[in-house]
């Protein structure tokens, strides 16, 4: 993730953090500078179509973001399911389709599994069988996921 502190922020960073309009969102989205497209794929308002673009972008730690965000078709993540490299971000969506949580909770990767066990979409029957994971991480963020879900019944 990049750093916001580093240096000052540019303008175009700090409007696609910040804006809430998507007509400036879309147009950010074609930045050159990968730091303001990763802003626009990390803001809540990015409008479908720029996050269709971003999952697309050369750069991968783009890609990922926009893959989270809540905004992104449906479609896109079904897409982009193949992609091992693109498991994560999938995941890591809390609008994630069920179908996809399980597939990635059978993932060979601990982190994407850890993303599935931390994923709030994520229902109790996956989460049963990941608080049985042979990775300590996975099986704490299964139980503690679990656990939020029991405490909103």
């Amino acid at each position: 993730m990049p750093s916001r502190n580093t240096r000052a922020e540019s303008q175009e960073s700090f409007d696609a953090r910040t804006s809430q309009d998507p007509e400036k969102l879309r147009g950010l989205a074609l930045n050159r500078d990968w730091m303001v497209r990763y802003f626009v794929a990390e803001n809540p308002v990015t409008p479908q179509e720029a996050l269709t673009r971003l999952a697309s972008d050369p750069k991968v730690d783009v890609v990922l973001v926009a893959l989270q965000n809540r905004n992104v078709p449906e479609s896109i993540l079904r897409e982009s399911v193949d992609k091992d490299s693109l498991h994560r971000g999938i995941a890591a969506n809390q609008k994630c389709p069920v179908d996809l949580l399980a597939i990635l909770a059978q993932s060979k990767d601990e982190d994407v599994r850890g993303e599935v066990a931390d994923n709030p979409a994520t229902p109790f029957n996956i989460l049963e069988v990941m608080k049985e994971d042979g990775v300590q991480s996975v099986v704490q963020a299964a139980t503690q996921n679990y656990n939020r879900k029991l405490d909103w019944i």
